[in-house]
């Protein structure tokens, strides 16, 4: 309240006395406020995965959030007001962000903190940050209900039991996939088979191993310590690489301790896509709003960002390029699961890939559909996206 009014206000106490009760109290209160897996037998693919309708479009719009810095949402990140998307208390969120309720970290401009700052962790939930022209929006960890929950239905057989799950990390999830431009900036080539859709459009034909080797490039180029220590590999990224091994670098052994960037886990990929929901699709029950998949698409890719986001701000979860995420892939993983910060079994034959791609059916690009693929094989319809855990 500004020193004026509180005087205004006063005056008739002071004039009145007893005559006049005054409440000195200011209402406007701002309260609102793996396991690395060590070897990658990728012998005896478990596909299930294999190219069908699983594939999802993304959104595509040109017009995406990168490169904003402020709150997704919110019309100014330093609005010292929290009870815009930048709430510390968002959706699927156990309070696990700043821990402070009533402020925005101290910092009255929320776009001033960089992904590869150290003070990540003050940043509100939702804010946005750009590295090497890539969108990140920060998510507050928090605990949901994965796999076959009510707004599923009806589900796959690798969906059941439905689990809680907790995240006790907040990361950095990129807005949209990796696109053909981002990649070839970074790697120096276009693996695509989509090339005529442009520079805006999901990069795709990369392998698991390759997604993972522009993941290390990016850190380097941030100045951070890679994730992935890749082994036996031969070839190119983007075009022929294949390898081996992969060991995680984090002291614990463990991808949520990586400094660097990294694939996201497949529990963050859903958590991320749900938004705190249990929308059908990320960010919808209607399918068109949200994805390009089999029955829009035109069998192509289209740019990112060009359908509706999620309520965190995050798009063509549902469609566009399927993804893959670093787990290793089983059935019946989710029986077994760890409740707090799951990783995937400790081996298997395929990556556990996650959305829908512009070949999927409406049903494939449901957010708790699950797909695998071997590390190794590259499609037209198979891209991915990145994370990094807050420091």
């Amino acid at each position: 309240m500004k020193f004026g009014k509180l005087w205004v206000l006063l005056l008739p106490c002071l004039l009145l006395g007893a005559l006049v009760g005054c409440d000195g109290d200011d209402d406007d209160d701002d309260t609102a406020g793996d396991d690395s897996a060590g070897d990658d037998d990728t012998a005896g693919d478990d596909d299930s995965a294999d190219g069908d309708d699983d594939d999802d479009s993304a959104d595509g719009d040109d017009d995406d959030a990168t490169g904003d810095d402020d709150v997704v949402g919110d019309d100014d990140a330093g609005d010292d007001d929290d009870s815009g998307a930048g709430d510390d208390d968002s959706a699927g969120d156990d309070d696990s962000a700043d821990g402070d309720d009533d402020d925005d970290s101290g910092d009255d401009d929320a776009g001033d903190d960089d992904v590869g700052d150290d003070d990540d962790s003050a940043v509100d939930c939702l804010t946005v940050s750009t590295q090497q022209d890539m969108g990140f929006i920060k998510l507050c960890g928090g605990t949901f209900e994965m796999g076959c929950t009510a707004g599923q239905s009806p589900c796959d057989s690798d969906e059941p039991p439905v689990h809680s799950v907790t995240l006790t990390n907040d990361f950095w999830m990129s807005e949209t996939e990796v696109t053909q431009g981002q990649w070839q900036a970074l790697m120096g080539n276009n693996p695509s088979s989509h090339p005529w859709c442009g520079t805006g459009c999901p990069v795709e034909e990369v392998s698991w191993w390759e997604s993972m080797w522009l993941a290390n490039v990016l850190s380097s180029a941030e100045g951070l310590a890679e994730c992935y220590a890749l082994t036996g590999c031969t070839g190119t990224a983007g075009m022929d690489l294949a390898c081996t091994g992969v060991t995680v670098t984090s002291a614990s052994g463990s991808v949520y301790d990586c400094t660097g960037y990294r694939l996201p886990t497949e529990a963050e990929w859903e958590y991320a896509a749900r938004a705190g929901t249990d929308l059908l699709y990320a960010g919808s029950d209607t399918i068109d709003d949200v994805a390009w998949y089999d029955g829009n698409s035109g069998s192509t890719t289209h740019p990112v960002a060009t359908k509706d986001p999620n309520g965190w701000g995050l798009y063509d979860m549902s469609g566009n390029v399927i993804e893959w995420t670093w787990d290793w892939y089983s059935s019946s993983y989710y029986s077994s699961s760890p409740s707090t910060d799951p990783e995937g079994p400790n081996t298997g034959s395929g990556r556990v890939i996650r959305g829908g791609g512009w070949g999927s059916s409406a049903s494939g690009a449901r957010v708790a559909n699950r797909y695998n693929h071997a590390p190794f094989l590259r499609f037209n319809f198979l891209g991915f996206r990145l994370s990094r855990t807050v420091p």
